[in-house]
């Protein structure tokens, strides 16, 4: 049996403050009290960053507030979100919302974590990349002996993005080119 069909028999559920008739586990799962029994509510994975949330109602059948499952966990397990805290997944994975997986932190921390476990996105992983790492790597080559803006035309960006990476100001973790 895969460990993502194991049923946590063991798991603790408590209430989660601010929404009467709602539990959490120290699993990650949610659950709805709405309708007379325990309902385990079906996450929704944002893509692409592979967080789960879930959608849970006032029981008047008014409109539904999108909540992670995470700060859920950390709001019932642990405390409310203090200004500037994110949620850290200790273990780098978006989709693990076990109470021992998170912590409140800074964005700092955060950023720190995902450095660690190679979840950044930086480089080509960027959506707001226009270089590839090969590129990068060629333009390195030819710093020096072409110009920027002949460089620029060449790979389709500005001027700018030319010298930062050819520096090293932007994609420094790429290695090569001179």
């Amino acid at each position: 049996m895969s460990e993502s069909s194991i049923e946590w028999t063991d798991a603790t559920w408590i209430p989660i403050p601010g929404f009467p008739g709602y539990e959490v586990s120290d699993q990650g799962s949610v659950a709805s009290l709405l309708r007379g029994g325990r309902a385990t509510l079906r996450p929704i994975t944002r893509r692409p960053s592979g967080h789960l949330y879930v959608f849970l109602y006032d029981g008047d059948g008014g409109r539904g507030t999108k909540i992670y499952v995470h700060s859920l966990v950390l709001l019932a397990f642990d405390r409310a979100r203090a200004m500037g805290e994110e949620c850290r997944h200790l273990d780098g994975n978006p989709a693990n919302n076990r109470r021992d997986n998170l912590a409140w932190g800074t964005a700092q921390e955060n950023t720190d974590d995902k450095r660690r476990h190679g979840t950044m996105a930086r480089g080509e992983r960027s959506g707001a990349a226009k270089l590839t790492e090969s590129d990068v790597i060629e333009i390195r080559r030819l710093h020096g002996t072409a110009t920027l803006r002949s460089l620029a035309r060449q790979f389709g960006v500005s001027h700018t993005a030319i010298r930062r990476a050819a520096i090293g100001v932007k994609w420094a973790h790429v290695v090569g080119g001179k």
